[in-house]
């Protein structure tokens, strides 16, 4: 019997934990407010590129996407509409 042998690297990826509170909720206006938190934990083994921000309708109980935030910082888009950056 004859064995052979082969040496790899594994890189397990796996979903990243939820970022880390407290959850940061300032400047409140009418339209629209500033929401800050800490990186997770665990990245799941990639960089983190972005988060998708979600809300509950208290109403239905039901999620519903309302933006998403890249890392970068240089693109945010909204759900209903654009935010033209250098703008409030």
């Amino acid at each position: 019997m004859r064995f052979v042998f082969s040496q790899c690297d594994v890189v397990v990826l796996a979903a990243p934990s939820r970022p880390q509170g407290p959850l940061v909720v300032s400047d409140v206006l009418a339209e629209r407010c500033k929401i800050s938190w800490k990186h997770p934990e665990d990245d799941g083994g990639e960089p983190i590129l972005g988060y998708i921000l979600r809300r509950m309708d208290t109403k239905t109980g039901q999620w519903e996407k309302v933006g998403e935030i890249l890392i970068d910082k240089s693109l945010v888009r909204r759900a209903h509409r654009p935010v033209v950056k250098g703008r409030g």
